[in-house]
């Protein structure tokens, strides 16, 4: 009997012997013989035992860490990482399509120019890079991160990018086409909105002499419209002096509604009152009743005579008004 080394263990024994025993024509060595499930645990009190597997029919030899078969293809399996020498395992021995994300490390793509060599040029087709992001995916911040800054300049190859028409009015903010940008000669009647089309209007009213109290019907504000007016200015030609006895009152008033459009009448009088200088505009301003006057609704200018006062000559007067399109 030959004892192997490191055996401490009854159950090593049976395997650490090895038969010497003469046969008929001594023609080969007798190996101690077990199954498979008889054989012992590999570990380092057994590391280079050998036996013979009878379930097998192959000899074994342990390892220390496992059995293996002696002279033959190892066993599915039966090859661990500790077997392997580094940087053993080349890329032919890589079965195809077997290497999945789990296997690589964490990094193993570097964000540098030995990273970046590994991929071939070009291999980020449209398709692929498409491919990569789900639908609706990229937001809003990205790109602003991805984009640097000043990357779309204003020249022609940057404008080339953008297709005709690519903004429509809702991309546009309020009151952010100024003046400046807006090609001269190019607003038409047709882009005009209705409210815009009207402007402040003047006109200019001629009479007779007036000598007595009179209400004179200046205007009817049309179908369609309300009316703002602003003032009217009273044109004589022969001066007006204030006087407290002999004076003119000046109204201007909405006879429809039945109100007067300024807070009170002007008058010639001395108190509270001025007198009218020839050609100069006597001016009444509208403070009360004077917007959204209602259409159809008719505007006169209203003068009452107190006791003497003169005549007013060949009176113009000039009324300043807005019309409205009606809500």
């Amino acid at each position: 009997m030959i004892k192997n080394r490191n055996v401490d263990a009854a159950a090593d024994i049976a395997l650490s012997k090895i038969d010497l025993t003469s046969t008929p024509n001594d023609t080969h060595l007798q190996l101690p013989e077990t199954i498979t499930t008889s054989l012992p645990t590999a570990a380092a009190a057994n590391e280079g035992a050998i036996a013979y597997d009878a379930t097998t029919n192959t000899v074994k030899f342990s390892d220390g860490s496992a059995w293996a078969n002696v002279g033959s293809n190892p066993g599915a399996g039966s090859v661990t990482a500790a077997m392997l020498a580094s940087n053993a395992v080349e890329t032919a021995k890589i079965k195809d399509a077997n290497v999945t994300t789990a296997k690589l490390a964490a990094g193993v793509i570097s964000a540098d120019a030995a990273g970046r060599a590994l991929f071939a040029a070009g291999v980020f087709d449209v398709d692929t890079a498409l491919a990569a992001f789900g639908a609706n995916s990229i937001a809003a911040a990205f790109l602003l991160d991805a984009i640097a800054d000043g990357a779309f300049a204003a020249d022609a190859a940057t404008r080339a990018l953008f297709g005709s028409g690519i903004w429509e009015a809702a991309q546009l903010a309020s009151n952010s086409v100024e003046t400046a940008k807006i090609k001269d000669l190019n607003i038409t009647d047709g882009k005009i909105a209705a409210a815009a089309a009207v402007r402040v209007k003047i006109e200019t009213f001629r009479f007779a002499d007036i000598t007595a109290t009179d209400s004179i019907y200046l205007i009817a504000v049309p179908t369609g419209y309300t009316m703002d007016v602003i003032e009217a200015a009273l044109l004589v030609e022969t001066t007006v002096a204030a006087d407290d006895t002999d004076y003119w009152s000046v109204n201007v008033r909405n006879i429809t509604a039945g109100n007067d459009l300024l807070a009170a009448a002007k008058s010639t009088q001395i108190t509270g009152g001025t007198a009218i200088t020839q050609f100069v505009p006597w001016v009444l301003t509208a403070a009360q009743n004077n917007t959204a006057i209602a259409a159809q609704s008719v505007i006169a200018l209203t003068l009452t005579k107190a006791a003497s006062a003169a005549n007013l000559d060949e009176p113009v007067l000039q009324l300043v008004y807005k019309l409205n399109p009606a809500a």
